[in-house]
């Protein structure tokens, strides 16, 4: 049985600004975001335990995964009996705890 995932309304505004930050310097780049986004995003849904929890937000059973070929930016997601929420997408130099405590 295949595993679903779907993102929520704040991963969806994650995505658009990131997509359009990459856009404006490389286009391509940004399509290739999108993909390994996607691709990325099927493979935590089929091994949801392949990201690892980090300390700031372990009390609410989030972890984390990098996007493939995009290293620098981080999947954050939980687990549900139906599959993957999506919770934010963002890039490793944010700060990252203000994103789930402020």
């Amino acid at each position: 049985m295949e595993t679903n995932y779907w993102f929520s309304e704040q991963s969806r505004e994650d995505l658009f600004e990131i997509l359009e930050y990459i856009a404006e310097e490389n286009p391509s780049a940004a399509q290739r975001f999108s993909v390994q986004l996607q691709t990325t995003c099927a493979l935590i849904a089929g091994m949801p335990d392949i990201g690892v929890t980090v300390e700031y937000i372990r009390q609410h059973n989030i972890r984390s995964f990098h996007v493939k070929n995009f290293q620098k930016y981080m999947i954050f997601y939980k687990q549900h009996t139906e599959g993957v929420e999506i919770l934010r997408v963002a890039h490793g130099a944010r700060d990252l705890p203000a994103l789930f405590n402020g």
